[in-house]
């Protein structure tokens, strides 16, 4: 395995979800992801799906909808690449998406 570097849209867009979940005591909907994160939804699905089937989280089907939780291979990335992983950006990333949402509103 290669040493990420978070430069590009891949591992940041993996690693908010991760954060997300992480910090989440109970599981979270793709639209609760979308708003947290400031992904947009679409693009989002495909990006759980893909962490799903690569067990990194996991998903449980509830009335209906997905609902997602922080799986262990995903908790082990976090841990492995926390040292690298600029957390403060991605969280001042994802405040100022959720900010751009509320003035669309």
């Amino acid at each position: 395995m290669s040493i990420p570097s978070f430069k590009g849209k891949h591992n940041a867009v993996k690693t908010k979800i991760y954060l997300v979940l992480r910090e989440a005591h109970f599981r979270l909907s793709s639209a609760s992801l979308s708003t947290l994160t400031g992904i947009p939804e679409s693009s989002l699905r495909v990006t759980l799906l893909k962490l799903h089937r690569w067990g990194r989280i996991k998903r449980q089907k509830v009335n209906g909808f997905y609902l997602y939780s922080l799986g262990e291979k995903g908790l082990q990335w976090l841990v492995k690449w926390q040292e690298l992983i600029p957390i403060q950006r991605y969280r001042a990333e994802m405040v100022e998406s959720r900010n751009l949402r509320r003035e669309r509103k």
